[in-house]
């Protein structure tokens, strides 16, 4: 196989991140990740919401703080929701689903974008601090931070519904508008 074969095997997008939390520190419970792939014209290609096993992070060590878990319970379903997911996922097997998903020559994913550092952060420290530490499926090198972004353009920062991939993709919306404004 050639490089030009092997190189139309391989799609070019940027990836949106949203997490939630039952804590607003580093060391905070993650009790739900989405990622969306999308393309240049911010057409999704791929896109997964994981529940993830909040038991074991708390027999871990991470923190839940009672402001921010009413403040979910206060949120119709989706806490309770992720609560009932019957393929909610253990660190191990979120770790070989990003593994899996995001190492593999399917995707060149030239930035990960996420409303802020907030949950760079957190899914840095949730992987770093597990049994089993793995590489990061993003460097620092591109890394992007959308709130200052809309900030810069004048974007409104519209409805947070604090379900992680409805909210992918509302500032997948939101990022298409900053660079519509950028580039008028």
């Amino acid at each position: 196989m050639d490089m030009t074969e092997l190189s139309k095997d391989i799609m070019a997008c940027e990836a949106m991140v949203d997490i939630e939390t039952l804590d607003t520190t580093e060391t905070a419970v993650i009790f739900q990740v989405a990622v969306v792939l999308f393309d240049a014209d911010h057409t999704p290609i791929f896109s997964r919401q994981i529940n993830l096993e909040i038991q074991e992070q708390i027999n871990a060590g991470r923190t839940i703080s009672e402001s921010t878990l009413t403040f979910h319970l206060n949120i119709p379903d989706n806490l309770q929701r992720s609560l009932n997911d019957p393929s909610v996922m253990d660190l191990d097997y979120f770790h070989s689903f990003l593994a899996s998903t995001f190492f593999t020559q399917k995707y060149n994913i030239e930035a990960w974008w996420s409303k802020g550092d907030f949950d760079f952060k957190l899914l840095e420290n949730l992987i770093a601090s597990s049994k089993h530490p793995m590489q990061l499926p993003w460097s620092f090198r591109n890394k992007r931070e959308l709130r200052t972004l809309m900030k810069e353009c004048g974007v409104p920062k519209g409805t947070v519904v604090h379900n992680a991939l409805a909210d992918c993709h509302a500032q997948i919306a939101q990022l298409a508008e900053c660079r519509k404004r950028i580039h008028a």
